[in-house]
């Protein structure tokens, strides 16, 4: 199994923070009326966590199992991270079938993002014979037109900047 991290990870530290200025806010001025947005915060922290380790990985899976990947198939992983999609998609694949992931490998967007560590998950999952990495911008990519027969793009489009890229 693979090391979960989380996304943009200073999202859920500026929650559970905003969560802790709530609570000391109400306790110096003596009022609970701020209690109820603190737990807000705190269940946003929560809930961005549970999504961001488990949550994403089961959704990861399903749509994974029901697109039709042929064994043989070339498919293009756009901003892979860690490699959650890659792995899905490898346990599906056979030689000369691969999946080629690709990620400009900032670790703003996740934590730990680098190549290195992903490169270590893949050869660790036992998949390095239909998985491969690639530094590559999904806005400019160095590939021929009609290479690869699928193409994911999971929880990435939203990093390109600015909006007017994503087209």
């Amino acid at each position: 199994m693979m090391k979960r991290t989380v996304d943009a990870p200073l999202v859920p530290i500026l929650l559970g923070l905003a969560g802790i200025l709530e609570l000391v806010a109400g306790m110096a001025g003596h009022t609970w009326i701020t209690v109820p947005l603190a737990l807000v915060f705190f269940a946003c922290t929560y809930l961005y966590l549970r999504t961001s380790l488990v949550g994403k990985y089961k959704i990861i899976d399903r749509v994974v199992g029901k697109t039709r990947i042929a064994a043989t198939d070339q498919v293009l992983d756009l901003g892979c991270g860690h490699g959650a999609v890659m792995l899905a998609v490898a346990k599906h694949l056979r030689a000369p079938g691969k999946v080629t992931g690709i990620d400009i490998w900032k670790r703003v967007d996740q934590s730990g993002n680098r190549q290195a560590a992903t490169q270590a998950v893949i050869e660790a999952a036992g998949v390095s014979q239909v998985a491969q990495l690639q530094t590559a911008d999904m806005t400019a990519l160095p590939f021929n037109d009609n290479q690869f027969d699928a193409v994911f793009a999971s929880l990435s489009l939203h990093n390109v900047k600015p909006k007017q890229a994503r087209r």
